[in-house]
């Protein structure tokens, strides 16, 4: 039974890419994004963003790809299209307005 529960985890790991990219945004900001992207759902980015680690969660975009937050208290989204990315800053507070932190971010 062990030796099942070893293969499925291995079966597993082997059907999730991860990839790394990193943009350089407005004024030289470096933006290190870490792709973990599973082939039967959605995928997850990980983001440097104001000196922390943010994990986010791939969700619907009508256009290119955007992710939020796993932690819904942080508030930030990242959105790429193509080669381009922006990272911005939502509030909790439902009267707070999207705040844009990394703009112009390009991938090479």
């Amino acid at each position: 039974m062990l030796a099942l529960i070893v293969l499925m985890a291995a079966d597993a790991r082997a059907e999730i890419a991860v990839s790394s990219v990193v943009f350089t945004c407005e004024w030289g900001v470096t933006l290190p994004i870490t792709y973990i992207d599973p082939s039967d759902e959605p995928g997850f980015a990980v983001v440097m963003v104001d000196g922390k680690l943010v994990a986010m969660r791939q969700a619907r975009s009508g256009s290119g790809v955007r992710y939020v937050a796993v932690d819904e208290q942080d508030g930030y989204w990242l959105r790429i299209k193509g080669r381009d990315a922006t990272v911005s800053y939502l509030a909790a507070d439902h009267t707070a307005s999207e705040q844009v932190l990394l703009k112009e971010c390009r991938s090479d």
